[in-house]
């Protein structure tokens, strides 16, 4: 599994890198970086919110 993000579809309001610490952090342009890959299985509940969580829609999981 891995956490992706659209960066295009990205409007970089930071709820991703605020609330899910572990999964994300903020770059020095402002966008958001995921820090885990592959996704471990411990954090793929706080992953599945920040889907949730996103106003534009830009995370996604995908299993490989």
């Amino acid at each position: 599994m891995r956490v992706k993000i659209d960066l295009d579809q990205c409007s970089r309001v930071g709820d991703c890198f605020i609330y899910h610490r572990k999964l994300f952090r903020e770059r020095r342009d402002g966008a958001p970086e995921v820090l885990v890959d592959p996704l471990p299985e411990d954090l793929r509940e706080s992953a599945e919110y920040a889907v949730k969580g996103c106003p534009t829609g830009a995370i996604s999981i995908e299993d490989e």
